[in-house]
């Protein structure tokens, strides 16, 4: 008899702990309503919630997002000025501002955030994420790096992708 008073108390105990639990089950795949408010329209309709609006977010997609900058976008946004006399040149340091200021053969620009503004250049590699590059032109253009930017304005570069989010192509086009 003293079993069946335990488990009695177990299920009450349990009954108790759980009253005014839910669970809800949200399948993702499905697109959800937007959310509503009531606004206290005589008929009774919910208004939709206002939105904040974000910032455009660079495409690759000719339709889509804001043109792609190009040297003179990016030109004031350089702190310091480099020679390259046809060699090579770089970045490495987080976050810099740099404009080469002559032709080079390899550009490669491995600072994340770095901005780097240069003439003609045979091979540019992007190694830093979230790096703003903008040249007159390139034979090849890889980017190895996260949310990379890199825009030419002359010539067909042969690109090589091996990032996320980046957006590449001829500046002042979508």
């Amino acid at each position: 008899m003293t079993t069946r008073w335990g488990a009695v108390a177990a299920a009450g105990v349990l009954g108790v702990a759980l009253a005014g639990c839910s669970v809800e089950v949200v399948d993702d795949e499905q697109p959800s309503a937007p959310a509503t408010q009531d606004d206290g329209a005589p008929d009774g309709t919910p208004s939709p919630r206002p939105t904040t609006p974000r910032d455009p977010v660079p495409s690759a997609d000719p339709v889509d997002g804001p043109d792609l900058p190009g040297r003179t976008d990016l030109r004031p946004l350089t702190t310091a000025q480099t020679a390259c006399a046809g060699g090579e040149a770089g970045t490495t340091r987080a976050t810099e501002a740099v404009e080469v200021t002559d032709a080079c053969g390899t550009l490669t620009v491995a600072g994340a955030g770095s901005v780097v503004v240069a003439g003609d250049v045979t091979d540019v590699v992007v190694e830093g994420a979230g790096a703003r590059v903008a040249v007159s032109s390139a034979a090849t253009v890889t980017i190895d790096a996260a949310d990379v930017t890199v825009t030419w304005e002359s010539g067909t570069p042969v690109v090589t992708d091996l990032g996320a989010g980046s957006t590449y192509g001829q500046a002042g086009t979508r």
